[in-house]
């Protein structure tokens, strides 16, 4: 950041626009390579993915071919077995015949089920060089050379590896696609791949095999030969086997050490992935694409895949990057050109602007700019021009209106300290008065003093007299309101005591009532006894009477039952109304005991009434005495704030003679404080003044 603050203004442009120009042509160029980029991978990955359809297209046509060849042998197996148009020896020839047509196989041969041809095992038992010690039909024709061998199937018994071609085909019915496996051939060890069909009757049921080998290094010959598009192809096995490899064919032997990043690519092949980058036994990446390479009828699936290297797929995307890498460098070198030519024709008019403002700084104003265009530069050098124009102007009248200051300044330096004299004088005078009034205001506070206390006394006389008034009132008030209330109270005894008369009145009559109704009970109860008596003489009869007075007896036993049910009704009444009146005679007792009690308040408020009507005709005396001392204290109370008035008058005129005196005198000091900084200001107006004339001429106009 300090580099760009003390760099020139050129360098800072430069730096600013070449960083411009950068990022714009690295954000484009990047935007375009990467577009350019994912267009290649694209291209190339489909152009991968032609060449590997078409790999896998012409290796399954050959596989198709020998397919289609088994397919006619098992017909005319089949057909020889059932017709015996053709015999052994005819079938070996036609096994002949079709492994020199195709020149890819490297043995054609059929095996049969014990007497499943024609029946005729024990006449074939070594016969001849293709029969072994079964004498089952079991023929193997093969390419030893540029000559044909003819020799007995072997393993085809057992449960070995080597054994699966015919065990397999004749377990499943279906056609074998078998793994890479060693065989004894011809007195050799040789690596061979066999497509093996099974023969089957029309009932389906297993009679032999017919197939056709090839030799590993046959299939490595046309997986080389393939070549897509300057990669390599190689052949997956159902079980992750590699059968061909185009360029490193020894990994397709049977001991071969393959690598863990060979395992994991198998393992994405098996897994189904058809296309994908990967990095194997080398540091560059390449182009994986599998294609399923399945035989017709059989459960083996067998991958063809082609790679191709990644750098040969973006090779159009490189030549690409170069040209564009080379159109941008050309054209950051025009841009820089442009950019640097037009900085220097900024900067050069820049420098003629600073060379006139470095003179105009050292106060020549005679300066001007030469106007050579109407742009910018030009327009600035035309206000530059006006400006130095109005500071010549501005400068000469700053110049003589400074002489007038100086003349005038002096003249007000002399008138100030004429009046600073006068002002002192005043000052002086004012001060004397001040304190004269100041003794005065004195004086006169301290007789308002006294005044103030007899005026306060007068006062705390009127107010304890006027609290007495007050009090005496109240008193009044009070035993006034307490006679309306003891009236009140005799009026509400009377009242209680005429109620307390009712009650007792009315209890006499209830008692006497409930007297009635315990005879009334005493008669029920006799009532129900006689009932009683009846029923049971009545139920006597009836058991006399037998059958006939048995209906009578239910009455009279019903009749005895309410007979004694409201005799003890009687009884519990008797007993209610024995207990009521017992309660009746206890509230009678209580009323007369309060009546008498209330005859006995009603003497006593009596004469409370009498003693409150005595209180207060005796305070109502004292009230008027009361009255006429507090009339008095307050005519005291007036005339001695009359004279308190005239005292407080007396005060604040001193206050304001001693006031009015101060303030002259700060007046006076304020004026002379003013005139001290009036010639100050006088005296520093003139040095600016000089100031002002010297620097006004440093400048030349």
């Amino acid at each position: 950041m300090q580099f760009l603050r003390n760099s020139k203004l050129a360098v800072k442009l430069g730096l600013l626009l070449g960083l411009v120009l950068l990022c714009s042509i690295g954000a484009l160029i990047s935007f375009n390579t990467k577009a350019i980029y994912d267009k290649s991978l694209q291209y190339g990955e489909a152009v991968a993915e032609r060449s590997a359809n078409v790999a896998t297209n012409e290796f399954m046509t050959d596989i198709n071919q020998v397919k289609n060849t088994l397919d006619s042998l098992s017909t005319a197996l089949l057909d020889a077995s059932k017709s015996g148009s053709l015999n052994r020896q005819d079938i070996v020839r036609l096994l002949e015949k079709y492994l020199k047509k195709d020149e890819k196989v490297f043995g054609f041969y059929t095996g049969w089920e014990p007497n499943a041809f024609d029946g005729k095992d024990a006449e074939h038992v070594n016969k001849d060089k293709y029969d072994d010690a079964t004498g089952r039909f079991v023929p193997y024709v093969i390419r030893d050379g540029n000559t044909l061998h003819f020799e007995p199937l072997t393993t085809y018994e057992g449960n070995s590896e080597t054994s699966k071609y015919y065990q397999q085909p004749k377990a499943t019915k279906k056609v074998y696609w078998s793994e890479p496996t060693t065989y004894k051939v011809a007195g050799k060890e040789t690596l061979l791949v066999s497509i093996v069909l099974p023969l089957l009757d029309e009932n389906n049921t297993f009679l032999g095999i017919v197939g056709a080998d090839f030799t590993i290094e046959r299939f490595q010959q046309n997986i080389a030969s393939l070549n897509p598009d300057q990669g390599y192809a190689m052949l997956i096995t159902n079980a992750g086997h590699i059968a061909a490899h185009g360029s490193r064919p020894e990994l397709t032997k049977e001991n071969a050490e393959i690598s863990a990043s060979t395992q994991t690519l198998i393992q994405r092949i098996q897994s189904d992935e058809t296309g994908f980058y990967a990095t194997v036994d080398s540091n560059k990446a390449e182009l994986f694409i599998a294609e399923s390479a399945r035989l017709q009828g059989s459960d083996s699936s067998w991958h063809l895949v082609s790679a191709l290297p990644k750098n040969h797929i973006l090779q159009p995307f490189y030549e690409s990057l170069k040209w564009s890498v080379f159109i941008a460098v050309l054209a950051v070198l025009l841009l820089a050109s442009v950019v640097t030519y037009t900085i220097i024709s900024i900067v050069k008019q820049l420098n003629r602007v600073n060379v006139v403002a470095g003179q105009l700084a050292e106060g020549d104003l005679t300066q001007k700019l030469t106007v050579k265009s109407k742009d910018e530069f030009g327009v600035m050098a035309v206000h530059m021009n006006e400006m130095m124009n109005t500071l010549r102007h501005t400068i000469s009248v700053i110049s003589e209106h400074a002489l007038s200051v100086g003349s005038t300044s002096q003249q007000l330096t002399a008138g100030a300290e004429d009046t600073s004299k006068a002002a002192e004088q005043m000052a002086l005078t004012g001060l004397e008065v001040a304190n004269k009034a100041e003794k005065q205001v004195q004086e006169l506070q301290h007789s308002s003093r006294s005044m103030n206390e007899i005026t306060a006394g007068i006062g705390r006389i009127a107010e304890a007299a006027a609290e007495v008034s007050h009090a005496s009132r109240s008193v009044t008030e009070r035993t006034s309101s307490g006679t309306d209330k003891m009236q009140a109270a005799m009026v509400m005894v009377d009242r209680a005591n005429s109620s307390v008369q009712s009650s007792m009145t009315a209890l006499e009559h209830f008692q006497q009532r409930s007297e009635e109704i315990g005879r009334i009970t005493s008669i029920i109860t006799e009532v129900s006894r006689q009932t009683n008596l009846l029923a049971l003489n009545a139920s006597i009869e009836a058991s006399r009477a037998g059958e006939h007075g048995r209906g009578f007896g239910v009455v009279a036993a019903e009749i005895r039952n309410l007979a004694e049910q409201s005799r003890q009704s009687a009884a519990d009444i008797a007993v209610l109304i024995q207990s009521v009146q017992q309660e009746v005679h206890a509230i009678v007792a209580m009323m007369e005991k309060g009546n008498a009690e209330v005859i006995h308040i009603a003497d006593v408020m009596n004469e409370s009434s009498k003693l409150f009507l005595s209180i207060s005709s005796q305070i109502a005396d004292v009230n008027e005495q009361i009255e006429q001392v507090s009339s008095i204290a307050r005519q005291m109370s007036g005339e001695s704030q009359q004279v308190d008035s005239s005292l407080e008058q007396l005060k604040t005129i001193g206050h304001e003679t001693a006031n009015h005196a101060s303030q002259v005198a700060s007046a006076s000091e304020k004026q002379l404080a003013s005139m001290e900084e009036i010639t100050a200001a006088s005296a520093s107006l003139a040095h600016l003044t000089q100031e002002l004339l010297e620097l006004i001429q440093r400048f030349r106009t």
